[in-house]
């Protein structure tokens, strides 16, 4: 049964139902509009709902999704929407202001390829135009190694695995606070300037509990002095260090990308981004290797948000 499929947290290795998860997810995130927008409106509830899902999902997984929503008592004015089609909307809306700027006006009907990119994989969706309307061909999801697991790779030879492995278990959000900020730095990093990252004290104090010294003090007298730098709360990384540490984000998931672009079919050559993980150094980069291409890499949560809404609006 669907309904019974289970999910397994980590911390405790209890196991829940997987419709019992999405359901409190769900529900924590009613009450937060709630909390926030009833200050000032007293009479605020949710009349509709529009939730936006990758591609890659399945059927049986969709209505797990549904269910949950019926659950927390949602059901009516509810659609269920993919992301292909919904930057699709946007894009097909927009498209005579959006195709002057980006580069050259579309035909009517043509094919392309939607990018939906996450930390540690692309689910890409080939798409066919005609008109205002669009069909979805074909979806592919690929993995390759995350953003999450090149920075803790750097931060446990910095900080060493003892300390990293300490902040995991006791301060889980002091431990991921770091790459939170980095994703947020990443859509600033231009040409060969240093990534600076911002580190919570909670790293520097474990690391000096731990080794008596403070990091800035151990880094100087390593062989990462000439490429680490730190400065208050933050770190700074040299150039050439994120290149050779950050081969996911650098190397490997533009490998991944271009077995999907060279296996697409041949027509396509309009690229649309969207996701969480999209940097300016990234599209810029694809935009350098595949000049052919018209690139649209629009703000992800802008392009998500408008395009569910359109579909309200009709």
């Amino acid at each position: 049964m669907e309904g019974n499929i289970k999910i397994r947290i980590a911390q405790n290795r209890h196991k829940m139902k997987a419709v019992d998860v999405i359901a409190a997810f769900i529900s924590k995130i009613k009450l937060k509009f709630h909390t926030e927008l009833n200050q000032e409106c007293t009479t605020f509830t949710i009349d509709m709902l529009t939730l936006v899902v990758p591609a890659i999902l399945k059927d049986k997984e969709k209505r797990l999704i549904t269910k949950a929503i019926e659950m927390v008592g949602i059901s009516s004015n509810f659609i269920l929407l993919e992301a292909p089609e919904v930057v699709l909307k946007f894009y097909t809306q927009h498209s005579s202001n959006l195709f002057n700027k980006e580069g050259p006006e579309l035909k009517k009907s043509y094919t392309c390829v939607v990018l939906d990119v996450e930390d540690t994989s692309f689910t890409s969706t080939v798409m066919e135009v005609k008109q205002h309307t669009y069909t979805m061909k074909t979806t592919v999801f690929s993995q390759y190694g995350g953003i999450s697991e090149d920075l803790f790779g750097l931060f446990t030879c910095l900080f060493t695995k003892e300390v990293t492995q300490h902040l995991k278990k006791k301060h889980p959000f002091d431990y991921m606070k770091p790459l939170h900020n980095f994703q947020l730095q990443l859509e600033h990093i231009q040409g060969d300037e240093k990534v600076k990252i911002r580190i919570p004290w909670k790293w520097f104090d474990r690391y000096k509990h731990t080794k008596g010294t403070s990091i800035i003090k151990a880094i100087k007298k390593s062989t990462f002095s000439s490429d680490v730098e730190f400065v208050s709360d933050k770190v700074k990384i040299s150039n050439e260090l994120f290149k050779e540490k950050f081969v996911n984000l650098t190397t490997y998931r533009y490998q991944v990308l271009a077995k999907i672009l060279d296996e697409s079919v041949s027509e396509i050559g309009v690229l649309y981004i969207v996701g969480e993980h999209i940097d300016n150094m990234f599209v810029n980069d694809l935009k350098k290797r595949y000049p052919n291409f018209t690139i649209f890499a629009e703000d992800p949560k802008d392009v998500i948000l408008k395009g569910a809404i359109m579909f309200w609006n009709e």
